[in-house]
C-alpha cells in the first residue's frame, strides 16, 4: 500500500500538474487520518496528521480535477465531515462546532476544508477568520476563540471546540494573494501553516481515448479504509530519528529565501513530521522509517522552490496592470501632442474594456491621489471632466 504515490499513478491519464495530483493524495490522507493517530519528536507532545494545502495556479491548468477525485474517494468515509464548496464563515463555524462537540471520543472525527477557490471561502483578506483557521491547525484540546455560533443541529450555543482535527485542501488563482492574503498576514499564522503548491505549465490533454481519470479507485478506498484502522502512537525509527536530528542542527536546510515565508521557515521542521507521518500512515508502515523521512523532504523541497512563484502578488494590487496602462496612455498622448492634456473620458474610455466603471474611477483617483496623473484646472473639472497630464514616478 502505498496511498499518496498509488494516487498520483492513478491519476496518470488526468490533464492536471503531477504536483498538484501528489499534494491532494497527501491532502486526501491527511483528512482520513485524525486525532487517533499522532507522533512525538519534541518531548511529548502530540503532533497529529492534519495539513493545509493550497494549489496555485491560473484558470484552466488543473487544479481543481484531483481535487475532485479526492472528494469522490472520502465521499463514503462518514468519520470525514467535509465543508460545502461554497461556504460562509458563520455556516462553517456552525459545522465545526457541531463535529467537535464537549463529549465525542477523541479522534471519532475528522473535518476537512475541501474548497476549489480560494476566492469564495475568503474573498479578501480578513484577519480574525485566518487567525481561527490557524490556531486550529494546532488541534489544541480546547479551542473557543472566533469559534462561536449557535448549532443547527442542537439549537444550543456552541461557544468551545472539544479536540478538533481540521484539514485543509485549497484552489487558488495568483491573482487571489492581492487582496486576500496581504503582507501583513505573512507574519501571522495562517501562512506559516500552508504548504503552497504551485504550477505555471499546462498538462498535455489528449482527446477521445475514453481513459479512466482513476484507474485504482477501488484500491484506494480499501486503502482509506485501512487508516481507520490506525490508532495510537507512530514512533521513529533509530536511522529516522538520527536524520532528523541531523538535519534540525544543520539548520533544516535548504531554507527558503524569501521574506514572506520567514514565519513558514519557523515551521519547517514541524511540517517535515507532519509530511513523515502521514508518509508512514500511507504506506501502511508501523514507525516513522527513514525512508518516510526522506520522502517528505523530496516532497517539501519540490513544493518549497516554487513557493516564492505562487506568492508573486502577495500585498500587491490587483489593479496594477490597469494603472500602468492608464499612466502609459497619457504620458504618451502628452508627448504625441506637445503637451497638450488627456481628457480624463478617453483614459475611461480604454480602462472600461477590462473594468468596470466604479473601479476606473477608484484607480483615476488613487493615481492622482500618489501623484502619478495630474489634473489642469482642478478647481473647474470635476470626474469624468478632468484634464490630465503626467505626474511623477
Amino acid at each position: 500500500m502505498d496511498l499518496i504515490e498509488d494516487f498520483v499513478r492513478g491519476t496518470a491519464n488526468l490533464a492536471s500538474p503531477e504536483q498538484f495530483r501528489r499534494w491532494s493524495a497527501i491532502s486526501m490522507v491527511s483528512a482520513a487520518l485524525s486525532r487517533r493517530v499522532w507522533t512525538c519528536f519534541e518531548d511529548d507532545k502530540k503532533l497529529f496528521a492534519n495539513t493545509y494545502v493550497i494549489l496555485v495556479s491560473s484558470p484552466g491548468l488543473g487544479k481543481t480535477r484531483p481535487m475532485d477525485l479526492v472528494a469522490e474517494l472520502l465521499r463514503p468515509m462518514s468519520w470525514i465531515k467535509r465543508s460545502a464548496n461554497e461556504v460562509t464563515r458563520q455556516r462553517t463555524i456552525q459545522d465545526i462546532a457541531d463535529v467537535f462537540p464537549e463529549g465525542k471520543a477523541e479522534g471519532e472525527r475528522s473535518f476537512f476544508f475541501l474548497v476549489r477557490e480560494m476566492a469564495t471561502f475568503m474573498p479578501e483578506g480578513d484577519a480574525a477568520w485566518m487567525q481561527a483557521i490557524a490556531d486550529l491547525w494546532d488541534c489544541p484540546r480546547e479551542y473557543e476563540k472566533a469559534i462561536k455560533g449557535k448549532s443547527e443541529s442542537s439549537g444550543r450555543s456552541e461557544d468551545i471546540v472539544y479536540k478538533p482535527y481540521v484539514s485543509l485542501l485549497f484552489g487558488a488563482q495568483p491573482a487571489w494573494f492581492a487582496e486576500g492574503l496581504p503582507k501583513t498576514s505573512y507574519e501571522m499564522g495562517f501562512p506559516a501553516r500552508v504548504f503552497f503548491i504551485y504550477a505555471d505549465m499546462k498538462p498535455e490533454r489528449k482527446l477521445f481515448l475514453r481513459r479512466k481519470q482513476l484507474a485504482n479507485k477501488g484500491e484506494l478506498h480499501e486503502g482509506l479504509k485501512q487508516l481507520r484502522t490506525r490508532k495510537g502512537e507512530i514512533m521513529w525509527s533509530k536511522p529516522a530519528q538520527a536524520a532528523f536530528i541531523a538535519w534540525m542542527d544543520g539548520g533544516c536546510t535548504p531554507v527558503i529565501d524569501d521574506p514572506l515565508l520567514n514565519s513558514y521557515n519557523v515551521r519547517r521542521d514541524v511540517h517535515a513530521a507532519k509530511i513523515a507521518l502521514i508518509n508512514a500512515c500511507a504506506r501502511g508502515h508501523e514507525e516513522i522509517e527513514l525512508d518516510d523521512l526522506e520522502r517528505a523532504w523530496r516532497y517539501m523541497f519540490a513544493a518549497e522552490v516554487q513557493m516564492p512563484a505562487a506568492l508573486t502578488n502577495a500585498g500587491g494590487n490587483v489593479y496594477r496592470a490597469q494603472e500602468e496602462l492608464a499612466v502609459e496612455y497619457v504620458q504618451r498622448e502628452w508627448d504625441r501632442t506637445g503637451g497638450r492634456h488627456v481628457h480624463e473620458r478617453e483614459v475611461r474610455r480604454r480602462l472600461s474594456k477590462t473594468t468596470s466603471t466604479m473601479v476606473v474611477e477608484r484607480i483615476l483617483n488613487e493615481l492622482i491621489a500618489q501623484g502619478r496623473l495630474k489634473m489642469l484646472y482642478a478647481e473647474k473639472n470635476k470626474a469624468p471632466n478632468r484634464l490630465l497630464k503626467p505626474g511623477v514616478g
